[in-house]
């Protein structure tokens, strides 16, 4: 990625970044899952998750990609704590499936 873009090696500490955000945004989103169910919040992870891939892809200098995997990060922990919400109702399979997918298709970037 680095010599591909020409930015600094530091580019890779979004990634580390997007994982500390998913840490610290855990508690607020856990408490929205209580009080309005997963499914409105799974869906904005799902909206978060697609703006922010985007944005990387498009991101035209290193602050952009940053502020990118940040929002991806936000995204993905969404997710996460959304599918887990979703053990034991009815629709666990497919909350399930949703989490397989969105794992599945940040693998590659993550490397």
């Amino acid at each position: 990625m680095t010599a591909a873009t020409g930015w600094s090696a530091t580019a890779t500490a979004a990634f580390s970044g997007a994982l500390l955000v998913s840490a610290v945004t855990g508690i607020p989103v856990g408490r929205v899952i209580d009080r309005r169910g997963p499914r409105a919040v799974m869906t904005t992870g799902s909206v978060l998750g697609v703006v922010a891939l985007l944005a990387t892809a498009l991101a035209p200098n290193l602050i952009a990609f940053t502020a990118a995997w940040l929002l991806a990060g936000v995204g993905s922990h969404v997710q996460i704590l959304s599918s887990r919400r979703c053990e034991g109702s009815s629709r666990a399979r497919a909350c399930g499936a949703l989490f397989v997918w969105v794992v599945s298709d940040l693998r590659p970037e993550l490397g």
